[in-house]
């Protein structure tokens, strides 16, 4: 386990201890609605032994002691998210085939694969899908540039941030694309979409509970401040 500390003197450092070390106790207590194994439960230490080669501290120019050194695990995340709007997509289209006959008599067509606005809204998925991979892609090349250029004790400022903005602004769109398409794969079943013998609803928790762990507003709100005033963008590493 990673952990972050700091010393009396101020000097910030990266601890790397066996999760099961005396003193370290990882509680199972988060109650999420959706995507397990975030790390997000308590975890607490009393009195935890270190050996000095489990520290690293933070030195300028590598790791920690980079600006926007946690760029790279903010685009892991997004592009997660990205994933599963891929799995939206494929459930929509087998939720429409596996209706088969079944349809509302009021409906556009007889089969709910004919049905035009069903098409319509399975493209939109799937434009939603592909958009969120290019983005996501897109981001991860601008990291890929960041980190070609990277020589020891070498760091090029201007790219680092154009990685940051790519990355931020993945999350912007993904995240909106993703909370909708959650909702329109239930459209395109209508009420038996809505069993839980589909447990359709994971793909919406999964993607809303990775979504608000870094909140999309202050992502956007940044980037607009960037763009109007050249407002510096944080170097806090949960941006």
């Amino acid at each position: 386990m990673l952990v972050r500390a700091g010393t009396a003197e101020g000097a910030a450092a990266s601890v790397v201890v066996p999760v099961g070390r005396e003193g370290l106790v990882l509680e199972d207590d988060w109650d999420g609605i959706g995507q397990r194994v975030t790390g997000s439960g308590t975890t607490r230490l009393h009195q935890v032994r270190v050996a000095a080669d489990e520290v690293e501290f933070d030195t300028a120019g590598t790791a920690y002691g980079l600006p926007y050194s946690s760029t790279l695990a903010q685009l892991i995340v997004t592009s997660v998210v990205a994933g599963i709007l891929g799995g939206i997509e494929q459930e929509a289209v087998a939720l429409v085939q596996r209706r088969g006959e079944r349809s509302f008599n009021h409906a556009a067509a007889a089969k709910p694969a004919d049905d035009p606005l069903l098409q319509q809204t399975i493209g939109q998925i799937s434009a939603a899908a592909f958009a969120a991979q290019t983005v996501a892609l897109a981001a991860a090349d601008a990291l890929d540039a960041d980190d070609d250029a990277r020589q020891p004790g070498a760091f090029d400022a201007g790219l680092a941030l154009q990685g940051l903005i790519a990355t931020a602004q993945a999350k912007v769109v993904i995240d909106e694309l993703v909370v909708r398409a959650g909702s329109q794969l239930f459209d395109v079943g209508g009420a038996s979409a809505a069993t839980r013998r589909y447990n359709l609803d994971r793909r919406w928790r999964n993607a809303r509970t990775l979504v608000s762990d870094n909140p999309t507003a202050y992502k956007a709100r940044a980037l607009g401040q960037y763009a109007v005033h050249d407002t510096p963008l944080p170097a806090s590493r949960f941006f």
